[in-house]
């Protein structure tokens, strides 16, 4: 797993944490572009910190379930 170089002031930008059932990033390398299964990832926008819950189909964001996202 990579570290962030900046990872303590990425930590203090946490708002909220989510978690899904599958988390993909997308990266842009030499014009392409590519999705890969993650994880965990931080959103900057939003600044929600993103974790990979694994094969359960359920997403929950803070105290609200996926459908309030």
């Amino acid at each position: 797993m990579l570290i962030h170089k900046n990872w303590n002031h990425r930590l203090e930008q946490i708002e909220d944490i989510g978690v899904f059932a599958e988390l993909k990033a997308r990266y842009r390398f030499c014009g392409r572009v590519y999705d890969l299964n993650v994880d965990a990832g931080f959103d900057i926008q939003s600044k929600v910190f993103w974790i990979n819950f694994g094969s359960t189909p359920r997403a929950v964001h803070g105290n609200r379930k996926a459908a309030d996202i």
